[in-house]
């Protein structure tokens, strides 16, 4: 293996014209998909060092060592069962912490997609902190752990996230206060609403969507329509087609009747017919759950 870092995933790599995609897709690729080339060649040239030994590796190796020990211990968790980690929690969020800045920020993305995947509370203060790391992606990181952790102490360090300068930070704070579900939340999500950046505005009407919040009614209908999408620069016509599609899916969790009687006209002549079903089984109930749809 070389020293070279693997590609970071960050706001410059996505389109974030694509933001409807993005609340159901994109977030979770962000943290993982982005370094997969990287860590499924770690997984295939990786030896039978336990995730005991990683950790230490991480703590206390060289430069290099600790890169690459967090890379193959975030994988083994991505890949694995939680369970069986859930112990390493309190050691993983004391490593997350004593690679603070400076030090390498490889270490803490992957310690924090670590933490997010096992749910560890324990980690909320700290990563509520990286939010402000020098290091952008960091933060992405630790913002998307938090909206997979959640808990009061998380919907408040990704409320005020939302109003962060970095718009990348500000995308990821609203989707993971749409993650939480938390009403608490909502006046955070109303303001990203207004947001000047298509991203950050788009995925706080979705996420408002997410809680039942009727705020989000009027610029969700304006989203499920063809031509809100044309003029947004960098979609291709597919793209354009599932962001509508999410849109609808959205609009099912607001009990309006605005919003269900636009969904009913769309479920009866919308020319596309799977923005027709997706109409359907919004008004019917299905996708209701809070969570993203599968694909």
């Amino acid at each position: 293996m070389t020293d070279q870092a693997p590609p970071t995933p960050g706001p410059g790599d996505v389109s974030f014209a694509r933001t409807l995609l993005q609340f159901f897709v994109i977030p979770m690729l962000v943290v993982i998909l982005g370094v997969g080339i990287f860590l499924g060649f770690a997984w295939l040239v990786s030896d039978d060092t336990t995730p005991g030994e990683h950790l230490q590796r991480i703590r206390s190796g060289g430069h290099r060592e600790r890169r690459q020990a967090a890379f193959e211990l975030a994988n083994r968790i991505q890949h694995g069962d939680p369970g069986e980690f859930r112990a390493l929690g309190p050691d993983l969020v004391r490593a997350f912490e004593e690679a603070e800045a400076p030090a390498d920020p490889w270490v803490r993305q992957y310690l924090a997609l670590a933490l997010g995947t096992l749910l560890e509370e324990t980690a909320v203060p700290a990563l509520a902190s990286a939010l402000s790391d020098p290091d952008e992606t960091v933060r992405v990181y630790a913002a998307w752990a938090l909206g997979a952790i959640g808990g009061e102490t998380a919907v408040s360090a990704l409320g005020e996230a939302s109003q962060a300068d970095d718009a990348g930070l500000r995308t990821m704070a609203v989707y993971g206060l749409g993650a939480i579900g938390d009403p608490a939340g909502a006046e955070a999500l109303r303001r990203a609403v207004d947001d000047p950046v298509l991203d950050v505005s788009v995925n706080a009407v979705v996420a408002l969507a997410r809680i039942g919040d009727g705020a989000a009614a009027e610029r969700l209908l304006g989203m499920m329509e063809p031509d809100y999408w044309t003029g947004v620069p960098g979609m291709l016509d597919g793209e354009r087609a599932l962001a509508r599609l999410s849109a609808v899916q959205a609009a099912g969790v607001l009990e309006t009747e605005m919003v269900r009687a636009r969904l009913q006209e769309v479920a009866d002549s919308d020319p596309d017919l799977r923005v027709r079903e997706a109409a359907l089984s919004a008004l019917a109930g299905r996708g209701r759950t809070g969570q993203p749809p599968s694909r």
